[in-house]
């Protein structure tokens, strides 16, 4: 099985909780989704063999046959942290700079919070990105970010350096000059090889001119080309 959102992991921990039959209505409103969002994800569940009792009238319940073996699947899942508000909104943030466009529904969904959190969000997400001199542009398919490529690309540095420093330790990694909060971040952005590929280049050109960045700048210089190479592509 592919790794459950946080949404279908809590139904999954509500479903095992409960003996008695509970409505769809039940569990969307503890999740703060829809009707509709409770039914696919039951429907995912059972494509995976997980059997689901229904009762027209009364509601639906997990078979208690599936109980120990969703208790193994839930400890194989990986562990995320919650995020702070803050924190959501950066990483959404991040998305839009990088191109995505994003729709309320699906932002709801991923983040485990209501529709209203996700429009105050673009609200306070459309102050930082004024500073830039970039907007959002919102339709029916959902929300995307416009603007300069220049300020685009400023803008992501910013973001990048915000949301490592919510992360930030001294430890740095044997094989990186970069602290292991900064890098952690990077990697999930532009993957490790990219990194390791421009530090190799970085470090040819120190030792062809005998000279050494050093920090902050060398950090600087290789999220700067990282997100060039990106928005590039």
């Amino acid at each position: 099985m592919k790794e459950l959102q946080y949404r279908q992991k809590k139904l999954l921990e509500y479903l095992i909780e409960l003996n008695d039959f509970k409505p769809v209505r039940y569990f969307s409103e503890k999740l703060s989704c829809s009707d509709k969002t409770i039914r696919n994800d039951l429907k995912y569940f059972e494509e995976q063999s997980i059997k689901i009792e229904k009762i027209s009238g009364k509601g639906i319940r997990l078979s208690n046959k599936n109980k120990i073996l969703i208790n193994d699947l839930l400890d194989e899942q990986p562990r995320k942290l919650e995020l702070t508000t803050e924190q959501r909104r950066m990483k959404i943030l991040y998305d839009l700079l990088d191109g995505t466009k994003l729709s309320i529904q699906s932002l709801s969904d991923n983040y485990f919070v209501s529709k209203t959190s996700i429009v105050n969000d673009f609200k306070v997400i459309e102050e930082k990105l004024s500073v830039y001199g970039l907007k959002l542009k919102k339709d029916v398919s959902g929300t995307k970010l416009i603007g300069e490529e220049t300020n685009i690309r400023k803008a992501l540095v910013d973001i990048l350096n915000q949301m490592i420093n919510y992360n930030n330790n001294s430890i740095k990694k044997v094989y990186s000059r970069i602290d292991n909060a900064t890098l952690e971040e990077l990697e999930e952005h532009f993957g490790n090889k990219n990194i390791e590929k421009i530090e190799k280049i970085i470090g040819n050109a120190e030792a062809f001119l005998n000279y050494k960045i050093t920090d902050p700048y060398y950090i600087n210089l290789v999220t700067h080309i990282l997100i060039l190479i990106n928005r590039i592509k």
